[in-house]
């Protein structure tokens, strides 16, 4: 039957590459004792994947843990495997919120950001097709991009 759903005879998670996730992608070393570990800018501005090798690529609630140095590796490196879209949700900094500064100082990230840097850092890299904000809690950036291509670029 055409349009039919394949059956999957084990779990999904199961099977996909380990490759795939983000923790070997932008983490390394062993972490704390408690195995956390931490982000590596050596390892965020090199992922292991070929030129557009994703139609999606999503980033969701991690840049707040992103040092500057790590975030000004990471972006160019995701258009670089992109081939189709980017999309980017992250909490925003906004201190006029009571909630919002009452959440950043139990949240494990150090590095929140305010909604113009965000999206001045995502220009240099993609071309934003949507951006919005919308609030639960924190107030939220979506992001959709298309990476961009410059001549002699990726």
């Amino acid at each position: 039957m055409s349009g039919a759903r394949p059956e999957v005879s084990r779990p999904v998670s199961g099977s996909l590459p380990s490759a795939w996730t983000s923790t070997p992608v932008l983490f390394s070393g062993s972490g704390a004792s408690n195995g956390r570990r931490t982000p590596s800018p050596e390892t965020a501005a090199r992922l292991p994947f070929p030129d557009r090798t994703f139609d999606l690529t999503l980033t969701v609630m991690i840049f707040h843990h992103l040092d500057d140095a790590t975030v000004t590796g990471v972006l160019p490196e995701l258009a670089r495997v992109t081939s189709g879209h980017l999309l980017f949700l992250e909490p925003l900094l906004n201190d006029r919120r009571p909630i919002s500064r009452w959440l950043w100082r139990y949240d494990r990230g150090r590095y929140p950001r305010a909604r113009t840097e965000l999206v001045e850092r995502l220009e240099r890299a993609f071309d934003l097709v949507e951006v919005d904000e919308f609030s639960v809690y924190h107030e939220y950036l979506l992001c959709v991009g298309k990476p961009r291509r410059e001549p002699g670029r990726f």
